[in-house]
């Protein structure tokens, strides 16, 4: 990303990363190759690359410029890092399950980046000048609905491209098109009218979340004693145990509900349905799936504190 002086905005410019692909890799193994042996091969891509043999050129669709016109295969040089890769859906697919496996329930057999590393790229570092829209590393990003959408387009002479995904759902969507370039706003609206059939699966289909056996241990008044202004109120509703977690700084007052959900005997864990909080925040927050760790019970069979991981802070009853 470069600051524009004129426009005084985030852009984003391909010498950037032609220049981070090059410098990055001033040895005998070039840019291409370490992207072929540490990303390309682990993932089985084996239908992406950079070079435009005779039988990559016989499997490719024809690219077409304005007025149906053939365009030209071109090779970028030097400039390789900033778009000269070839690719398939499958094969993007692949890339789209290693990014998400970070986020689901399951270890990815493909661990070429620890998993906070591949967490990390998914988070924004600039939100624009529109409060809509977000830059990260590398994505782009925007919000449909409560769900932060990560993307990444390109085109080059004949060809376009655009990849998406929502990781907190385990949802991808790709588009390859053999022209210029993608209708705008097409992953946007594709986005608009997948999410809510997911979203009205998910709230049919989702295991209910475990509540502890004797809910009564837990259930109270909590207080940080490292930080007064954090509080929490356990309390029972229906099958579930909740947890009003309350923040305030003397101005700003923050308030949160999440489910607690039972793991073993005195440790719960946090848990957000993306329906309750937009799940960029709940990234933000570091709230999502945190761990309260409760001392045993006393005589009233009531524990008197826990541990909060996130913070951390010890809470302690106060009724």
């Amino acid at each position: 990303h470069c600051t524009n002086g004129i426009l005084k905005a985030k852009t984003i410019f391909n010498l950037a990363y032609s220049l981070l692909g090059r410098c990055l890799l001033q040895s005998s193994t070039g840019f291409e190759e370490h992207v072929e042996k540490y990303i390309l091969v682990p993932l089985g891509m084996t239908n992406t690359g950079f070079e435009f043999t005779d039988s990559v050129v016989s499997k490719m669709a024809t690219g077409y410029i304005g007025g149906g016109k053939k365009a030209p295969l071109i090779n970028l040089g030097w400039n390789a890092p900033a778009g000269q890769m070839y690719s398939t859906i499958n094969d993007l697919l692949k890339l789209s399950e290693f990014l998400n496996s970070m986020y689901l329930p399951y270890e990815s057999a493909n661990n070429i980046l620890a998993p906070h590393l591949v967490k990390e790229m998914g988070l924004p570092m600039y939100l624009n000048y529109d409060g809509k829209s977000l830059f990260g590393s590398p994505w782009e990003m925007m919000f449909v609905d409560t769900y932060l959408v990560r993307t990444k387009a390109g085109n080059i002479l004949g060809y376009s491209s655009q990849f998406s995904y929502v990781p907190e759902l385990g949802l991808s969507i790709i588009a390859l098109v053999n022209g210029n370039k993608i209708l705008e706003g097409t992953i946007e609206a594709a986005y608009e009218a997948i999410l809510p059939a997911f979203q009205s699966y998910e709230a049919a289909n989702t295991a209910k979340i475990p509540s502890p056996p004797d809910r009564d241990a837990y259930i109270g008044n909590y207080s940080c004693i490292q930080a007064p202004s954090i509080t929490a109120n356990i309390y029972a509703k229906g099958d579930m145990l909740l947890v009003d977690l309350t923040v305030t700084d003397g101005t700003n007052y923050y308030h949160y509900t999440p489910v607690l959900k039972y793991y073993q005997d005195l440790e719960l864990q946090v848990y957000f349905d993306p329906s309750q909080i937009n799940c960029l925040l709940g990234e933000l927050l570091a709230l999502n799936g945190s761990w309260m760790y409760f001392d045993k019970p006393d005589s009233r069979n009531q524990s008197p504190g826990f541990y909060f991981a996130w913070g951390p802070c010890q809470m302690n009853r106060t009724a």
